[in-house]
């Protein structure tokens, strides 16, 4: 992993991230809104929400992307909160990149 977090211009759209977060781990860059999708859970309750790079500034800019994965969002699926696919390829990365021992 880089030591500094990866800039918002060098994030690539649909591309998924390690992330240092408020809620997330794992994230899909969303160039359109400059947010990361990923998957929360609260109360017990696991649900795809969207934090937003660290370069959108005060107040909501709470995400530091630490490292570009492999992994791009396939063609078909959106990157809509509010889309099953998107959930579910959000499942398997999640099972795909464990959290880290550190």
């Amino acid at each position: 992993m880089r030591a500094i977090p990866v800039p918002k211009a060098e994030c690539k759209d649909r591309r998924l991230y390690r992330i240092q977060s408020r809620n997330l781990r794992l994230g899909v860059f969303k160039a359109a809104s400059g947010g990361f999708l990923g998957l929360r859970t609260k109360f017990g309750s696991t649900y795809v929400f969207e934090e937003f790079h660290w370069d959108n500034g005060e107040p909501y800019g709470t995400v530091l992307p630490q490292e570009e994965l492999l992994e791009e969002l396939p063609a078909g699926v959106s990157n809509e909160e509010d889309c099953d696919g998107l959930r579910s390829w959000l499942q398997r990365m999640d099972a795909r990149y464990p959290r880290s021992a550190g």
